[in-house]
């Protein structure tokens, strides 16, 4: 063969090799690839595809044998995606198929039972199956006193779960009973890491919002000042943390009629939303003056509401202008003058002439505004004026006529 011949021979080979090669069958994608898939949707919050690519694997994984860990991964991952997508239904279904696949395998002593059978009350929660989720908790806690003891803080977690799903039933009775699963969380938790410790500030808050609830304002107040305590201690007196707090215990002394304590720490309040904001017209310091309304005049103290009433307009207008402002500078940059000076004349009419004073800052954009209303509106020339017209001179008599 010549060379010609050959090097032909090996340019077609290399030719049909690169064919082959383009048009060899993309392999079908594997449990892992399609776990990697969801993941990366999952966690950018693009619920449905990671669902579709779960369901993949699990196809997948569902023809491996039954004792393979894959499939109960595959389960898992489903659950978590199921329940961000609100479909409690379909998470209660993989949970389940999670829990027999445990229990197959490993046995009913299996430890990560537990974590299984919590996740299953949360579901149930979410379906309004408050009696399993609250027999389910009771498994748990039941397992966790057997292996860590009664004071330990998986105990703790789990009489703060059951609170949760008391609270979520909605009636008096069941938050009576929340307000017990509280206050055992709280004293368990204390035993193990000591009084006023941050990790019970969750449960404190919760049993105040629960006494607030149920109208119990002695002890709600009590409650809310030891969750003031505790922030106070770690952050100091001014920090965004005790806004809630705050305002909880301002409204359990205005449900027990403190009315001098109460008033102190709704302007304490107002305060902590000034500082946090660094915006004395922040739009919450309105929702506090609006409290103040109705404080007042429940005592009948009616200058008082009427000057948190203006106030809480005051800022109202204020915010108003500030917005109707920015689309004027939007307007004027499309060079559409009418629409600028309309947008202007409504944000000066937003602020109340009679009481600059209200909102600070108010006086100086009622200053900015007319300046920038001038510049667009320059006064129009005077008419001029005309000289007054004088009375036409008597005709006179020619010389001849006299």
């Amino acid at each position: 063969m010549s060379r010609r011949i050959l090097l032909l021979a090996l340019l077609a080979g290399s030719a049909c090799a690169q064919d082959a090669a383009q048009t060899a069958p993309t392999p079908p994608p594997d449990i892992d690839s399609l776990v990697k898939t969801a993941r990366a949707g999952y966690t950018k919050g693009d619920y449905a595809p990671a669902r579709d690519s779960l369901e993949q694997a699990w196809k997948i994984a569902d023809q491996l044998s039954p004792k393979d860990a894959q499939r109960i991964d595959v389960l898992k991952f489903l659950v978590a995606v199921d329940s961000a997508m609100g479909d409690y239904k379909a998470a209660q279904y993989n949970q389940e198929l999670a829990i027999n696949w445990r229990e197959n395998n490993n046995g009913k002593d299996d430890p990560k039972l537990v974590d299984e059978w919590i996740e299953m009350s949360t579901i149930c929660a979410r379906l309004k199956d408050f009696n399993r989720a609250l027999a389910l908790i009771g498994f748990a806690r039941g397992r966790h006193m057997m292996r860590d003891g009664a004071s330990s803080l998986s105990v703790a977690d789990d009489w703060s779960r059951e609170a949760l799903i008391e609270v979520a039933q909605g009636t008096v009775e069941s938050r009576d009973r929340a307000i017990q699963s509280l206050r055992w969380a709280i004293q368990v938790r204390e035993a193990v890491l000591g009084t006023e410790h941050p990790a019970t500030l969750a449960e404190v808050d919760r049993l105040a919002a629960v006494y607030i609830t149920q109208r119990i304002y002695d002890k709600a107040e009590e409650t809310f000042r030891r969750a003031i305590v505790i922030r106070e201690r770690l952050s100091g007196r001014n920090d965004a943390g005790l806004i809630n707090s705050v305002e909880g215990l301002a409204y359990a002394q205005y449900g027990q009629k403190e009315w001098d304590d109460a008033e102190a720490n709704y302007k304490r309040l107002m305060n902590l939303w000034v500082m946090a904001a660094s915006d004395p017209n922040y739009p919450m310091v309105a929702l506090v003056l609006d409290k103040l309304v109705a404080f007042y005049r429940e005592q009948e103290k009616w200058e008082q509401a009427d000057a948190a009433e203006a106030g809480a307009l005051a800022i109202r207008g204020y915010e108003l202008a500030q917005a109707l402002r920015h689309e004027a500078v939007f307007e004027l940059s499309q060079k559409k003058m009418d629409e600028t000076v309309a947008l202007l004349k409504r944000a000066l009419a937003a602020l109340d002439a009679s009481r600059p004073d209200l909102a600070p800052g108010h006086q100086k954009m009622r200053d900015e505004i007319a300046e920038a209303l001038k510049q667009l509106e320059p006064e129009k020339p005077a008419a001029p004026k005309h000289a007054p017209r004088t009375p036409a001179p008597a005709a006179t008599k020619s010389t001849k006529q006299r």
